[in-house]
């Protein structure tokens, strides 16, 4: 193991310091994700009931169009202060048509170059702690389409047409949030009369005598209403799982079904009287509740009793035990700054970075538009990184732009891309915009999408791995991976790329040393991709970011630091609350120091 680490450094001595600061900052990461283990490998069953879907006189109901979010730029003001060193506990102080007003800012709202004021008005003069402040309001730009929601964050917008908006948007996939289920009309006034069956899909039960239009409105929604042909093939196996009544969760720590774990990456179902059984799911939907089981060979079927289980998946744990255990037994060269990240921040030497400039400009090449420059700024910063590069905003303003002008110069300097995020509407978002502005054919951009195909966007679903074997028979899967340049995939569903599921380790019980799970593997993590590239990175804790980050060498963090923390489940906060008796000071001063790494 040592061995490793003189490979890190020259010096001997400081190669041995390297290796000490590692084994003892991995230690809370390493108990923790062994109590997580060991707690799911002990966790009793989650079952449930199930019912056939009927899908006889069955109508779905089709968006007209398409529903957008934009961020809400009223009262959003970009701001610059030359002397960053002021008191921020005084207040900011502007004017606006001879009237006063005071607001807290803070550093994050210096840093970012936004701030968000109770005013739409044009800013006469302002100052902080008496330093000059210049505020400059952004342009709204009037969204097309009916508002269907508007916040001082965000507007909801409908276009009945479909067209893409100019600026930037976020496609809603996920439209039921904006029905009223109970305010269903036929286009022609009369009542739209029908048992809704599956809710994520807008399929209800219908009598034809109670069809009067083919369009069906709600508020200022528009629907197409379809027929649904008599299921054929897999289809007609659909069923919807059934919660039982003793396993809803409902405590202080969350109020979710346990029905969500049936549609878990890598799971096992099985048959509840005969455990011998194993299905395999396909066609999940998670919002219903309803899925397609295969039996071994392949073929659907319903399950033979009236009840199944779910086994705990402790794959994505394993990984991540595995990935922690690698960093800081068998480190490579290009793993260094991932250990530099907890050392001593005062002593700590990290290398500049170069000042090489962009010829041209290929997503961001309007400099006139608010908030270009410093767009083209991070890129320029990320494309000279020597190891990090931390792009903070808030929805809107931009990051997913960004990403994609780096995808694009980072192509063309022959570089592979890791492309992860917290969500598939993250990863999907940014591969759908890539495609449709042609940018994947023009700069020979080949994207390989990790991941079940149906959870992912139907746009990027030729994408996916399998599908796009099964399209193109002459390429086998490895040769594709390796000619790929950006593969992506969440940081879940990323655990299913054949390299990553083929590493050949395990965790042995040691019985001598009292180890439960004691790492053993031959070979380290060799990073085949030049950059990862983490979206949404507020959502990922420190040890879902390591898995895939071993795989690269440089990383790019994108993310709103206002949004959300990421979720822990209450399991893992349980099994660690049991375990609490392990080093509880040396777990503090870490959790500490990983704070600081975070914050800074």
């Amino acid at each position: 193991m040592l061995t490793y680490y003189y490979n890190l450094e020259e010096d001997n001595n400081r190669a041995f310091a390297i290796k000490k600061t590692a084994e003892s900052s991995f230690i809370p990461f390493k108990k923790y994700l062994e109590n997580v283990l060991y707690s799911a490998e002990k966790r009793e069953k989650i079952s449930a009931k199930w019912r056939k879907i009927n899908f006889y006189n069955s109508y779905q109901l089709r968006l007209i169009g398409k529903i957008f979010e934009f961020e809400n730029k009223k009262g959003l003001y970009k701001i610059e202060i030359k002397n960053q060193d002021v008191d921020f506990e005084e207040s900011l102080i502007y004017f606006v048509a001879g009237e006063k007003y005071k607001i807290k800012v803070t550093p994050e709202n210096i840093q970012n170059g936004f701030v968000r004021l109770k005013t739409n008005g044009v800013i006469e003069n302002a100052s902080l702690d008496g330093e000059e402040v210049i505020l400059t309001a952004l342009n709204q730009e009037k969204p097309e389409g009916i508002i269907l929601k508007q916040t001082t964050e965000k507007i909801i917008v409908y276009i009945e047409s479909g067209k893409q908006p100019n600026s930037d948007y976020k496609s809603i996939r996920n439209i039921t949030p904006y029905i009223d289920f109970d305010k269903m009309v036929y286009e022609c006034g009369s009542d739209f009369v029908g048992v809704l069956q599956i809710k994520d899909n807008l399929i209800y039960e219908i009598e034809e005598k109670n069809i009067t239009d083919e369009i069906v409105k709600n508020g200022n929604l528009k629907f197409s209403l379809t027929k649904k042909e008599e299921e054929k093939g897999e289809e007609r196996f659909r069923i919807q799982l059934i919660e039982k009544d003793d396993e809803i969760i409902a405590d202080g720590f969350s109020f979710d079904s346990p029905l969500k774990y049936f549609f878990d990456d890598d799971i096992s179902i099985k048959d509840a009287k005969d455990t011998k059984i194993e299905y395999i799911k396909k066609g999940g939907n998670e919002t219903d509740f309803t899925l397609i089981l295969l039996s071994k060979d392949g073929k659907p079927c319903f399950p033979k009793s009236d009840e199944i289980f779910v086994e705990t998946n402790t794959y994505q744990v394993r990984k991540q035990l595995e990935s922690v255990s690698t960093l800081k037994l068998m480190p490579l060269k290009e793993h260094r700054n991932l250990i530099r990240l907890f050392e001593d921040r005062e002593k700590t030497k990290w290398k500049q970075p170069k000042k090489n400039e962009i010829d041209k400009w290929i997503v961001l090449t309007d400099d006139t538009r608010d908030g270009c420059k410093e767009q083209r700024t991070f890129v320029n910063q990320a494309l000279n990184t020597p190891d990090f590069a931390i792009l903070e905003g808030p929805p809107g303003s931009g990051k997913t732009t960004v990403i994609l002008e780096l995808i694009c110069q980072l192509v063309q300097k022959g570089k592979r891309i890791l492309l992860c995020g917290s969500t598939h509407i993250t990863i999907d978002n940014v591969l759908e915009r890539l495609d449709k502005q042609n940018l994947l054919t023009k700069y020979k951009i080949l994207p390989i999408r990790i991941g079940e195909s149906d959870r992912l966007s139907e746009d990027v679903k030729k994408f996916q791995l399998n599908n796009f074997v099964n399209e193109n028979n002459d390429i086998e899967e490895n040769l594709l991976l390796e000619i790929s340049n950006l593969v992506c995939g969440t940081t879940i569903g990323i655990l299913q790329h054949p390299k990553f599921k083929g590493r050949k380790s395990f965790f042995r019980n040691n019985s001598k040393t009292g180890e439960k799970y004691e790492f053993k593997c031959t070979e380290p993590i060799i990073p085949e991709f030049d950059y990862l590239i983490i979206d949404e990175s507020s959502k990922t804790t420190f040890q879902e970011f390591l898995v895939p980050a071993l795989y690269a060498k440089k990383w790019i963090l994108v993310g709103d630091i206002k949004q959300l923390s990421p979720f822990t489940d209450r399991n893992e906060i349980v099994s660690n609350i049991e375990n609490l008796n392990v080093g509880k000071i040396l777990l503090m001063e870490h959790y500490k120091k990983l704070f600081f790494i975070c914050k800074n």
